[in-house]
């Protein structure tokens, strides 16, 4: 999975749905970061963004 930080307006809706906590919340920004070495690969993060902020990375 790619993250497209530029395209992303910090909704979290990817942090809810991420079953690894790839994508979370820091919580005294409330902004959203990912940690792809947490990533599963299982494109839940990639089926509920709004923005298309997040890619699938094609090997």
């Amino acid at each position: 999975v790619i993250w497209l930080k530029e395209s992303c307006v910090m909704c979290g809706i990817c942090s809810s749905v991420c079953p690894s906590h790839a994508f979370y919340i820091k919580p005294l920004e409330m902004k959203v970061e990912f940690e792809p070495e947490k990533c599963i690969g299982c494109e839940e993060c990639l089926k509920v963004c709004p923005y298309n902020a997040i890619r699938l990375k094609l090997i």
